[in-house]
């Protein structure tokens, strides 16, 4: 069961296997099954995504696993990857802290 996660795509018209993915709400471990397949579901077929991450309600050590498996994957495939958090300060403060500076901001893999 899905539980206070949002995951949404938005496909520019004028390329189609382009998306901007956004995920939104509680990304932690109780979410983490259900959050890994809405990401596959919507970045199958893509060659390039842009993933924003915003309106964290909590987030923990899974999220962050997701995230890296999912730029593993883009990068073996040749795929083009670029992440973009807005994270409250209380979450960057935590993931700085936990050492995951890197981690906020905005990637390109």
């Amino acid at each position: 069961m899905m539980n206070n996660i949002k995951v949404t795509k938005n496909v520019p018209e004028k390329n189609k296997n382009h998306a901007e993915i956004t995920i939104e709400g509680e990304l932690i471990l109780q979410n983490a099954g259900e959050l890994k397949k809405l990401i596959q579901k919507n970045i199958s077929g893509l060659d390039s995504a842009k993933i924003i991450i915003k309106n964290v309600d909590q987030t923990d050590i899974t999220f962050i696993q997701i995230i890296e498996a999912l730029k593993k994957q883009f990068k073996s495939h040749g795929q083009k990857l670029t992440i973009e958090t807005e994270y409250p300060y209380d979450v960057k403060n935590l993931l700085t802290n936990a050492g995951f500076e890197a981690k906020t901001g905005k990637q390109q893999v």
